[in-house]
């Protein structure tokens, strides 16, 4: 009593064994407000084990996408329904180390297919299909992107490099299936960086690898885990279309997953 809870649910993932093989275990953390983990609940194992999937919450239901060499696999945990796994219509595309979110109640997937890509497609609960909703790589030139969904916005934010000292930003609005690209680029240059939407009008990027000299066209394209990560935190305000910087995380990290609870 009185004490606030929230719920992860973790799944899939690298096996013991190394390599890409992938696991179908999945597990429910509960969690204090301040982030403790309280304990966990061990779930029935999903249809197919997955590495690099992506996952979000849509209503009773949280969906797992895609992953590492298995194709194009839609799967449902039904907390609502008895507490079982659902396969859901598959993938358009086979996918892997992409995103997901839910942007006006369709689940919007956005990012690469296998390579760097600008494709989105939604899926409508409603009518049990997905639909393309980008297609073009034409109007940008993205190279390692990073993607995220807004919810209310309906929109998929496009971050990833294409000049030598710096890093653009796309806009995608979902009511026109236009790429937005009067936003400004973002103010520290890294890869391996993370991104999530802090609400449905603010975007934060996390952390990445990158040193804290001066990129230059002959190394930007060398840069590498190798070099010492960052716990820069930058936030995107879409209203005043302006970038700021947050406090840094207390420790540097790249190429780490990033989420609002």
């Amino acid at each position: 009593p009185g004490t606030v809870r929230r719920q992860a649910l973790r799944a899939g993932g690298v096996s013991e064994r190394g390599g890409y093989a992938g696991v179908a275990t999945a597990d429910l953390v509960e969690l204090s407000a301040d982030g403790e983990q309280l304990g966990h609940v061990v779930l029935p194992s999903m249809p197919m084990g997955c590495v690099f999937p992506a996952a979000c919450a849509l209503g009773d239901h949280v969906v797992v996408t895609g992953g590492w060499r298995v194709g194009a696999p839609v799967e449902a945990f039904d907390f609502g329904g008895g507490g079982s796994w659902l396969q859901l219509p598959q993938l358009p595309s086979a996918r892997f180390d992409h995103v997901v979110g839910v942007s006006g109640g369709r689940l919007v997937l956005a990012g690469k297919n296998p390579f760097y890509s600008m494709l989105v497609d939604a899926y409508d609960p409603r009518e049990g299909t997905w639909a393309a909703v980008s297609r073009s790589s034409q109007e940008l030139d993205h190279e390692f992107l990073n993607f995220c969904v807004l919810g209310d916005a309906h929109s998929v934010l496009a971050i990833g490099w294409n000049t030598p000292l710096g890093g653009n930003t796309s806009l995608l609005d979902m009511r026109t299936n236009k790429w937005l690209t009067t936003i400004p680029p973002w103010p520290r240059p890294r890869r391996g960086a993370s991104t999530c939407a802090l609400d449905s009008d603010v975007v934060l990027l996390v952390g990445g690898g990158a040193d804290r000299g001066n990129f230059t066209a002959d190394r930007v394209h060398n840069v590498d885990f190798d070099r010492p990560s960052v716990g820069w935190v930058d936030a995107f305000d879409l209203h005043s279309n302006q970038w700021s910087e947050f406090p840094d995380t207390l420790t540097p990290h790249a190429a780490r997953a990033v989420c609002v609870l």
